[in-house]
């Protein structure tokens, strides 16, 4: 956006946004006024009133508390998006197989509607800030694309949030970022996991997840803390232990050596992310520990790879309706459709083995 010394502030912010919005810099939404401001370098009061006006004009929506304004104005010469970036952790060689799938389903799906996906991986995973420059040169490299944000970090998400690109969360959504998501209810997830294994006697608990800041792990870990505080919760109420790590096979294998040295270690494990689960069985086997026999282990997401196991661990399943939910907000996001609803979907608990009924 060109910034320029205006003789009648109100006027000429009002003027380049006008011109901003005709261009289609922003594809659904304005950005947020405190980044408007900071562009414009004018006040919010002023920048409200060139707001309004274009309000006044029919081409932004009126304001709404909490959440951005809404571009009602059709985009003068700007072509419409015909492609979906699916920006993601790993590049395509290092994906785990369930990412790989679900992205070869949302272009299964997509392709039907004329929307090509690209997936595209970056080093910001690593991090937990970079700059603007780092994220915009990013976006940049996209022309007029759709994002779907999968298992972003919160300072990901707030910046496309912020910046008024088009993107859909495919994951949980962090709290105050108004976009669009699809993603399992973890904290659904979380309660009744921890509600399974108190029922069957256990009363030290662990939970394994990744040490970076993803909603949804937060949201398995509040699931958990709610069953053990439920009034019908047994007394006293334990607390749980969190081991928290970046995914290495080296680094979780030190962390379950140090948790079951403990003079009291966990009995009961819910973990967040099922390739966690194949390290932990494998190796808590080779220190001597059974599954359920000594240690009860619950995942709380689902891989092909658990029917191969005996005894077969318990989890939770969603199946595809998880990518289908996600087509669907894509689909709605690129063709118009304001009202950005967070979903969250309940998984079915599978059966297994991997529980022990304590005594």
């Amino acid at each position: 956006m060109t910034r320029q010394i205006p003789s009648s502030k109100i006027a000429q912010a009002t003027e380049i946004l006008r011109s901003a919005i005709a261009k289609g810099e922003w594809e659904e939404f304005l950005p947020s006024e405190r980044v408007l401001s900071s562009q414009l370098q004018i006040s919010r009061v002023t920048l409200r009133k060139a707001l309004d006006s274009l309000t006044h004009e029919g081409l932004i929506a009126a304001a709404e508390r909490s959440k951005r304004r809404a571009i009602l104005a059709k985009k003068s010469g700007a072509e419409s998006v015909s492609r979906v970036v699916f920006l993601t952790q790993k590049p395509a060689h290092e994906s785990p197989a369930q990412v790989l799938s679900q992205y070869a389903q949302l272009c299964h799906y997509l392709s039907k509607v004329g929307l090509e996906v690209q997936l595209e991986s970056s080093d910001i995973f690593q991090y937990n800030q970079v700059s603007q420059d780092v994220l915009t040169r990013l976006v940049e490299s996209h022309d007029r694309a759709h994002w779907v944000l999968h298992q972003c970090p919160e300072f990901v998400q707030l910046w496309f949030f912020e910046q008024g690109i088009s993107a859909t969360v495919f994951g949980s959504a962090f709290p105050g970022i108004n976009l669009p998501s699809v993603d399992v209810d973890f904290r659904s997830a979380g309660r009744h996991a921890t509600g399974y294994l108190l029922a069957r006697g256990h009363r030290r608990l662990a939970m394994v997840r990744f040490r970076s800041t993803l909603a949804g792990d937060d949201l398995a870990y509040q699931g958990m803390v709610d069953a053990l505080m439920s009034p019908s919760s047994i007394l006293p109420r334990p607390s749980p232990v969190v081991m928290s790590h970046n995914y290495d096979v080296a680094r979780l294998t030190r962390e379950l050596d140090r948790l079951f040295s403990l003079p009291d270690p966990p009995t009961g494990l819910v973990v967040v992310n099922f390739h966690h689960v194949l390290t932990m069985i494998s190796h808590l086997s080779s220190i001597g520990l059974s599954v359920p026999g000594d240690v009860s282990i619950i995942s709380l997401s689902d891989d092909v790879v658990f029917e191969s196991f005996s005894p077969r661990p318990v989890s939770y399943r969603l199946g595809d309706v998880l990518v289908k939910k996600l087509v669907r907000q894509v689909i709605d996001s690129v063709s118009g459709v304001t009202d950005h609803r967070q979903v969250l979907l309940i998984s079915e608990q599978i059966p297994g083995g991997t529980v022990a009924k304590l005594s």
